[in-house]
């Protein structure tokens, strides 16, 4: 996944959950940021990787 803006969500930008969600690629996206680089931030994390995904 690119070339995105992921910013103010309610909860996080981006989940990546579960023990079968592998090699993973959350590559050049504007996470909490508007294209400006101004802050406007997601309710959690911008990415959470958990539950045994990598």
């Amino acid at each position: 996944m690119s070339g995105n803006i992921i910013t103010n969500n309610t909860r996080n930008g981006i989940a990546i959950t579960g023990a079968e969600s592998t090699d993973n690629k959350i590559q050049g996206n504007l996470i909490g940021t508007n294209r400006k680089g101004e802050e406007l931030g997601n309710g959690t994390a911008g990415i959470d990787i958990s539950s045994g995904a990598s």
